[in-house]
């Protein structure tokens, strides 16, 4: 693709501008300003399912993106926003931890357990990439998931 290097850390750049200022909106949007160009939501752990580890849920995660895609739209347009945001790469890499975490506290589990666990993993996920907000519509030109590491 030609990256030199992977995008900022998106809690960098609220952290920096948070150096930089006092304010938590002028912090946010020159976050959003930094991150024209991408970001990462990246959180070594993360899970799918919340109560996964003691990282930055893939939930939060989620929030953090949309809180970046409104500021992105007050500086830009909500039609430029969705314009830049449906032309760029959505990557997921999640679940490895959650698996980790069942069959470490799981040592033997039953097919009911395993049935159990799939299914509310797969569930979260559903309801994660399912969720649509009314003020943005546009689907990604390219969305990827990676299970596990």
């Amino acid at each position: 693709m030609g990256f030199t290097r992977s995008p900022p850390p998106y809690l960098s750049l609220i952290a920096m501008d948070a150096n930089s200022s006092g304010e938590v909106m002028s912090n946010m949007m020159m976050a959003a300003a930094s991150a024209m160009k991408g970001a990462s939501f990246a959180s070594g752990g993360s899970g799918v399912l919340d109560s996964t580890g003691t990282t930055i849920s893939m939930t939060k995660q989620i929030e953090y993106f949309s809180d970046l895609r409104d500021q992105i739209s007050t500086i830009l347009s909500a039609e430029k926003a969705s314009t830049l945001l449906s032309k760029s790469i959505f990557l997921i890499s999640a679940g490895g931890n959650d698996a980790f975490e069942f069959f470490s506290q799981n040592k033997s589990p039953d097919s009911t357990a395993i049935q159990e666990f799939c299914e509310a993993f797969i569930s979260t996920y559903d309801s994660h990439v399912k969720v649509r907000d009314p003020n943005y519509d546009p689907v990604p030109s390219s969305f990827k998931m990676l299970i596990g590491q």
